[in-house]
């Protein structure tokens, strides 16, 4: 009996360890960052590459023109913010600001949702906007979801968007991605 508890354990620990490697098919586009040590799961048919400008070092995108960006800034004015305590009214009355401070790139902009909630184990400010935006080839109507966190005294905000009229459609993506971001406290710069 007793050898047959131990292999069984054994049988369970081979099992469990063949599990554990098997990469998982969203793995496919798996990104790691060892400079701020947090990692993410894009869409495994979405291109991934580098952000625009020096805060963003990752920008994911799809073929329909939706897209998700990991932006990180360590402004001295943001570094004791702290979301969880915040209360309803202080996250609406900070995305106001933010909001506000959006009107001279995108116009007739619109705050359609505030909720707290937690990315990274991390307390966090989700945000659901809408904005159009005029271009020479005419006005692009988006809508967006951003998260905001804060981590060793940076901000790290996640956009999602897309096409106003394709942003249900986008959501669960949105959403499934968001939720894999885990910092990796472990990671060594250079890994």
């Amino acid at each position: 009996m007793k050898f047959k508890l131990l292999g069984l354990a054994v049988l369970m620990s081979v099992v469990a360890g063949a599990i554990a490697q098997a990469p998982l098919p969203e793995e496919k586009n798996l990104y790691r960052n060892t400079d701020h040590k947090f990692r993410v799961i894009f869409p495994p048919d979405w291109r991934v590459g580098k952000g625009a400008g020096p805060n963003t070092p990752v920008k994911a995108l799809d073929d329909g023109g939706a897209w998700i960006a990991i932006t990180i800034r360590s402004d001295k004015e943001l570094a004791d913010l702290d979301f969880g305590k915040f209360s309803q009214s202080d996250a609406e009355e900070y995305v106001a600001e933010i909001i506000q401070g959006q009107t001279n790139t995108w116009q007739a902009i619109k705050s359609l949702d505030v909720r707290k909630t937690r990315v990274g184990g991390k307390s966090a400010i989700q945000i659901k906007w809408r904005g159009t935006r005029s271009t020479v080839a005419g006005d692009l109507n988006r809508t967006f979801y951003q998260y905001q966190f804060m981590h060793l005294k940076r901000m790290f905000t996640i956009t999602c968007g897309s096409p106003t009229e394709k942003f249900d459609q986008y959501t669960p993506t949105f959403l499934k991605c968001v939720f894999t971001f885990v910092f990796e406290e472990n990671l060594q710069s250079g890994q």
